[in-house]
């Protein structure tokens, strides 16, 4: 939402409607927003570890031999930087050990369904995220590192489109996780009767 501003405000500096300083103040301002973002943003990260390295310890604890021990909860989110695929993995790992029908030491969970969420959370998190960066980081510096506010200004008016798309697609992850979380969560404490 905050990029919409900055992209009129982009639009006006380079119509000449507005000064160099009122359109450096808008960015910076924007950037003071995306700054509160990643602070909440790692807040999540450090409950989400939090919560699956537990999770994943609990189906240790009921007898299920799972691949992903609960220290990957952590390192799955930093190995790769940008393709959450352990997460993934682990989460898919998970799931299937948290099904409360299959009783404790019994290895028959690993042939169980698929969380579908699992599939759509992974999709719109980490593959179009990357698709849509290749975009931005191809339009920032198409023209060259560097530049000046003019330069800045053009870049910032000519990602509209791929901004909206990726707030649109943040937004669905932002569901979807928390939609898996709860799907997990619940299958879970079935598991293993906490409340």
């Amino acid at each position: 939402a905050a990029s919409f501003g900055i992209q009129d405000s982009a639009d006006d500096f380079l119509a000449g409607r507005i000064s160099e300083d009122d359109f450096t103040g808008d960015y910076a301002a924007v950037g003071l927003f995306q700054i509160l973002a990643g602070v909440l943003t790692i807040a999540v990260i450090v409950l989400t570890m939090i919560w699956l390295y537990r999770v994943a310890a609990n189906v240790q604890r009921m007898g299920r031999a799972t691949t992903w021990v609960p220290l990957w909860a952590v390192f799955g989110w930093v190995l790769p930087p940008l393709l959450y695929i352990i997460p993934l993995l682990m989460l898919r790992e998970v799931w299937k050990a948290s099904n409360p029908a299959v009783p404790p030491g019994d290895q028959s969970w690993k042939n169980g369904d698929e969380q579908p969420l699992l599939w759509g959370w992974f999709l719109a998190y980490s593959v179009v995220p990357v698709v849509l960066a290749v975009f931005q980081l191809n339009a920032a510096f198409g023209g060259g590192i560097g530049g000046d506010v003019d330069d800045l200004a053009d870049q910032v008016s000519g990602l509209g489109a791929v901004d909206l798309l990726g707030g649109i697609v943040s937004t669905i992850a932002a569901v979807l996780w928390i939609l898996l979380v709860r799907a997990i969560t619940a299958r879970h404490t079935r598991l293993t009767g906490e409340s």
